[in-house]
């Protein structure tokens, strides 16, 4: 929520603005029976089920300017793939699950023939990407097989 100097209140949408905390909010590990959550600070990725810490990693957050946005998600309902490719940055993803319009949580970026791209594989830990999380290959897949639709994402 945003209000200009006229005094006008509205939302925005998180792709547009960055902050650097999100507003107070009550979602936590607790919050449902599967919760991701994602520290910027020290790019870690931690997942949940039945608030029990289930699998913790290191991931990478988006660049500067092209960065993640911080606040409280969902898995969005049949937003997941085993793999996909996008041409303008000549790199792939798998296992890739959607959170928030076009940010996902998927793997480290790979070559047109799915083979992980060793330089992209070395910022891991480091903001690195184009707005996505990217995490190891074995984390993406875990999210993609356990981590259903609905499940709460939070991004701090």
């Amino acid at each position: 929520k945003v209000r200009l100097k006229t005094g006008q209140a509205g939302y925005i949408d998180a792709r547009y603005i960055r902050v650097d905390t999100i507003p107070p909010h009550e979602y936590d590990e607790n919050s449902s029976k599967w919760v991701i959550k994602f520290n910027e600070d020290d790019q870690k990725l931690m997942i949940y089920n039945n608030s029990e810490l289930v699998m913790e990693s290191l991931a990478s957050s988006g660049i500067r300017y092209s960065f993640t946005p911080k606040g409280v998600y969902q898995i969005e309902e049949d937003r997941r793939g085993e793999w996909a490719y996008i041409p303008r940055f000549n790199q792939g993803m798998k296992y890739w699950v959607g959170f928030k319009d076009t940010y996902l949580i998927h793997s480290m970026p790979c070559t047109e023939d799915g083979e992980i791209i060793k330089e992209e594989e070395r910022k891991l830990g480091m903001p690195a990407s184009h707005g996505c999380i990217r995490v190891p290959e074995d984390v993406s897949k875990f999210i993609y097989e356990n981590v259903p639709d609905g499940s709460i994402v939070i991004i701090e």
